[in-house]
């Protein structure tokens, strides 16, 4: 990867994560950058939390190179102080598609002829539905020397983006596919009703005593519930989510990086940010919707060549969502039952109606009709018998001051 990009060609990488390509793609964009005034290099990212990784990972690369400048514009900070930034003509600019795009409408970046434009994680940004900004932005772009896209996953719909991006002659290196990522990881599921999960998530973690692992929740809530309930177990627990600062978030990942404390209770959208080697454990405690997400979760648990653990809480309204990650991946994740909380069997139940209707035999109505003339009732035995009912004579009343006729009501109202 690195030879192509040193030799300024367009590329296409497909990579899991924690593969190293951030590093890989950045080491030849910072030594192959002119030294014309203004942004040369220009990296697109789709959350504030990858594009705060990456401009981290740029000012340790480029610690000895001073005359690197860099600027990060994300929506974490002011767009003020980001404008002010951007006076000093940085020759690489990081951001999210929503505000770049906001400072070239504003007129703050001007980047009508970068040298390289970097987008990453080019499938998450298809998911969020940042694909409109990110071609407002290249049509700003008058001329570009090199295209790079990375992707963690490769489907037709990203990859015929990634070539409008980079040309249909880009260099395609498609290095780590989703398999070998899923084989080193162990899979597992536990049913459980909605009501019991904490206690379950609370028994796994004292059963499994984890090196490092990180608990999935899909709320931020959630996130809380759990982290009251395991912050004394395994060397204490910290919950992450949006709710906090981005410098919050950032202090959290760096105690959880330097361990310590050894659960991580976050939610889906740290999962490719976190960046954190030897997690021997990934927890769902709310399986994710997207078979996507699933896949990255697990990647936190399979770095290089590290073996990893997947355990996912199910409930009976879960468990479509578990046959479509099944049916994603290729598998059959085996179902464990945890001793002590094994689930209930289904009694077979039935309805006062339906049990009254398994008693009776049923009839069909001219059945009835002949069990009617068989007993002796005024009904005859054939239903064709039945003379249509005259309509009933309309009465004279007095009201009014004078005679009236009125018809009988037909029925109650």
């Amino acid at each position: 990867m690195i030879l192509p990009l040193m030799e300024r060609e367009n590329m296409i990488v497909q990579a899991s994560g924690g593969t190293g390509k951030t590093a890989a793609y950045l080491v030849p964009v910072l030594h192959t950058l002119s030294g014309r005034m203004g942004p040369r290099a220009l990296i697109i990212t789709p959350t504030r939390d990858l594009a705060v990784q990456v401009y981290n990972e740029v000012r340790r690369l480029s610690y000895f190179m001073n005359d690197k400048k860099s600027c990060l514009l994300d929506p974490g900070s002011s767009i003020n102080q980001q404008a002010r930034n951007l006076e000093e003509d940085p020759e690489i600019v990081i951001g999210t598609p929503g505000r770049l795009l906001d400072h070239m409408r504003r007129g703050h970046l001007k980047a009508e002829e970068v040298d390289c434009i970097v987008i990453d994680e080019v499938d998450r940004i298809l998911d969020h539905g940042q694909r409109p900004d990110v071609e407002s932005i290249l049509r700003k772009i008058h001329t570009r020397d090199q295209s790079i896209t990375l992707s963690t996953t490769i489907s037709p719909p990203v990859l015929r983006l990634c070539r409008k991006i980079a040309g249909e002659d880009a260099v395609e290196l498609f290095t780590a596919p989703e398999k070998p990522t899923v084989e080193a990881v162990r899979h597992s599921w536990f049913r459980v009703k909605p009501e019991e999960k904490i206690n379950l998530i609370q028994r796994l973690v004292e059963r499994e005593q984890p090196e490092q692992a990180i608990i999935f929740c899909r709320t931020k809530v959630g996130a809380a519930r759990v982290t009251d309930r395991i912050k004394t177990l395994q060397g204490g627990a910290m919950e992450l989510h949006m709710g906090f600062t981005r410098r919050k978030q950032e202090q959290i990942i760096k105690r959880f990086r330097e361990r310590n404390f050894n659960l991580l209770v976050t939610t889906d959208t740290f999962t490719t940010n976190l960046d954190v080697e030897n997690i021997s454990h990934v927890f769902n405690f709310d399986i994710p919707e997207d078979p996507e997400d699933y896949l990255f979760r697990i990647g936190q648990t399979a770095r290089l060549v590290s073996k990893g653990r997947s355990m996912t809480l199910v409930s009976e309204e879960d468990m479509e969502l578990l046959r479509a990650i099944e049916s994603h991946m290729g598998i059959t994740i085996e179902e464990e039952v945890l001793p002590g909380l094994e689930p209930e069997k289904e009694t077979a139940r039935t309805s006062a109606r339906e049990d009254r209707e398994s008693r009776e035999p049923r009839y069909t109505r001219e059945e009835r009709f002949s069990k009617g003339a068989a007993k002796g009732t005024s009904r005859p035995s054939e239903p064709e018998a039945l003379e249509p009912r005259k309509p009933a004579e309309p009465k004279i009343v007095y009201f009014h001051g004078g005679w009236h006729r009125k018809r009988p009501r037909r029925g109650r109202r």
